[in-house]
């Protein structure tokens, strides 16, 4: 075994699930009869990732310089997180039993797979809720690594559903907690001013504050259908503010 030498330089490596791993190991040509494998961990539990006695064309696993007897680096195609472990390059010799024995290895390379986490699905509440009653929301995911993850929540609020036409539709704005009492809240069809028949006053909160909830009737006609209706609140304590709405209406031209 003199003057024998085997490098294996990578100490650890990162891939990306699906991607194409590489593992490096060179060593000099003047050595002693018997094979070199790779080995995926070491000791009783290690499992062998190439054998270089063993051909087998549908194995993932395929050597970088073909039939070399110096540079033994291979290729691990599509890797998966469950390829994660030590992978160790080992030079066997011929016992004179006609068994491998150890001659040398490399000192090992630590394999870890970025797994990208499945879509998240999200479960909530079986039964119908009761206003202010708290409900629960699960998000799950899973298939990533390494464990690090972010998680966010967003709620989306359902688009509003078509309306029949001809059907008079109501759109509600609610004006919370402001004080003092006079606001103006204005209603707009597509940026016009439109009429509203009752005007409502605020009522007043237990602690002081006022609230308003204003109505505007409007009639489904076809050629309102993909209208922005928008609330228009006017208080002294902020800027304007407004929020709008759509009205589709079902099957306009039809009927």
């Amino acid at each position: 075994g003199q003057g024998f030498s085997l490098q294996q330089p990578q100490d650890k490596v990162l891939v990306a699930a699906g991607e194409t791993l590489t593992l490096n190991c060179t060593m000099s040509a003047a050595a002693e009869p018997g094979p070199v494998k790779w080995l995926k961990g070491w000791g009783s539990g290690n499992k062998t990732i190439y054998d270089q006695k063993i051909q087998d064309p549908f194995s993932r696993v395929t050597r970088a310089v073909d039939r070399s007897d110096t540079d033994f680096t291979i290729r691990i195609r599509n890797v998966q997180p469950e390829d994660m472990g030590t992978y160790y390059c080992v030079k066997f010799v011929k016992t004179e039993g006609g068994g491998d024995a150890v001659f040398k290895h490399g000192s090992g390379t630590e394999v870890s797979v970025q797994a990208k986490p499945s879509p998240p699905l999200v479960s909530g509440p079986e039964q119908r809720a009761k206003p202010g009653q708290s409900v629960p929301f699960t998000c799950t995911t899973g298939g990533f690594f390494p464990e690090k993850i972010e998680v966010k929540c967003v709620e989306v609020r359902p688009e509003p559903s078509p309306v029949e036409v001809n059907k008079t539709v109501t759109f509600t704005c609610l004006v919370k907690e402001f004080y003092p009492a006079n606001v103006s809240v204005s209603w707009l069809e597509n940026g016009i001013e439109i009429k509203v028949e009752n005007i409502s006053r605020p009522l007043e909160l237990p602690r002081g504050f006022f609230e308003l909830r204003s109505q505007v009737e409007v009639q489904a006609t076809e050629e309102k259908n993909g209208s922005t209706i928008t609330c228009m609140v006017v208080h002294d304590a902020q800027a304007p503010a407004n929020y709008s709405a759509f009205l589709w209406i079902s099957n306009p031209g039809q009927g």
